[in-house]
């Protein structure tokens, strides 16, 4: 709408331009016929400066056409470019977030590696865990043979308090034999 009442008004002001040119062209016909050789040499140089006022308008208004064209191609070039320009920038936007997307992967494995490797540092080295081990089975051996002989002993002492036990029995019986014997003479 704005647009419409724009070109309105320059055209009615290009009508008055002409308006009045005609205007002058027609005195000056008509002076022609009348009127003395001055005059109308007067009137001739005024329909002139009429006329290239006229044709400045109107190659000022070719030429802002003509600028206008240029500009509304150079205005669709630029748009075609910042299009194109997006079109990159969404590209590179969908890379770089797959980028992302995979660093933050490695960097929480690296994290997680991170963590692991602190509860690993946490325990013994290998060669300290198997000298350690070593330690316990020769301490176990050790042990082992602490213990066969204590059982040995532990056996031989279980042996000998039976016949004790059983020579002391024997005794036993013997001495209420002996004192059941003599009552009995």
């Amino acid at each position: 709408m704005a647009e419409e009442a724009a070109l309105r008004l320059r055209l009615q002001a290009k009508e008055v331009a002409l308006r009045s040119l005609t205007k002058k062209y027609l005195a000056f016909s008509n002076a022609i016929e009348k009127s003395s050789v001055e005059e109308c040499e007067a009137m001739h140089e005024a329909l002139i400066l009429e006329i290239k006022t006229y044709e400045f308008s109107i190659s000022k208004g070719s030429l802002l056409v003509d600028t206008n064209v240029q500009q509304v191609a150079e205005y669709d070039a630029m748009q075609q470019d910042v299009e194109a320009m997006m079109n990159t920038t969404r590209d590179d936007i969908e890379r770089l977030t797959k980028v992302l997307e995979q660093e933050r992967t490695i960097r929480q494995q690296k994290e997680q590696y991170s963590a692991l490797a602190r509860r690993i540092h946490t325990y013994p080295t290998r060669s300290e865990t198997q000298s350690e081990i070593e330690r316990l089975e020769a301490e176990i051996a050790t042990l082992k043979g602490e213990s066969d002989t204590v059982a040995s002993a532990l056996e031989l002492r279980s042996k000998r308090f039976a016949g004790f036990m059983h020579a002391l029995h024997d005794m036993q019986l013997l001495l209420e034999s002996e004192q059941a014997a003599p009552m009995a003479l």
